[in-house]
């Protein structure tokens, strides 16, 4: 695979002539594969193939285009960051709603109970005491037969990795190491 030769910093315009690459059309541009980013979505193939169509047709110098797309990389990790701060407020919310409604289930379970009550009908619900569906309590878990019981074995990847690490040739397993973008 030939290697992708250096962009200019050079653009073309309608007739042929070259255009110095202001602040602000470099800017736009990765603007605009922001926002082609933003529409795209991830599992679409399609349209993750015309930002990285956009993103090769791109006049900016390496350096230049390398420092937007950190930049772009970095608007949408803080993105990323806001939105699961806010899924995890609303999850919360949404826990406490839970334990609030439980709790009260309960309390009512257990005054209607205490006042051998079964049934009340009111305006807005119908309350019912009900018998539960048969449950298995288990009183001593050692007693169990074997048969009961679900053993369940998984691999311990940490001690896997420093036997490997160690020079321990274990058949079923190598050591890999793979590469990623550091952004700073």
């Amino acid at each position: 695979m030939p290697k992708p030769a250096l962009l200019s910093t050079l653009a073309a315009d309608v007739s042929g002539d070259t255009l110095p690459l202001t602040l602000a059309r470099l800017t736009d541009e990765f603007l605009q594969v922001a926002d082609l980013l933003i529409d795209a979505d991830p599992s679409d193939l399609d349209g993750l193939a015309q930002v990285q169509q956009r993103l090769d047709r791109s006049a900016a110098a390496i350096e230049g285009k390398a420092g937007a797309i950190a930049a772009l990389v970095r608007e949408f990790e803080a993105r990323a960051n806001a939105a699961q701060s806010e899924a995890d407020r609303i999850a919360a919310h949404a826990r406490t709603a839970k334990a609030h409604a439980t709790w009260l289930r309960e309390y009512l379970l257990q005054n209607l109970l205490a006042l051998g009550v079964d049934r009340i009908q009111t305006a807005v619900a119908v309350v019912a005491v009900r018998e539960g569906p048969p449950a298995a309590e288990i009183l001593d878990e050692d007693a169990l037969p074997d048969a009961f019981k679900r053993v369940v074995t998984s691999v311990d990847k940490a001690r896997l990795r420093t036997a490997l690490m160690d020079g321990e040739v274990i058949s079923g397993a190598r050591l890999t190491r793979g590469r990623y973008l550091s952004i700073r």
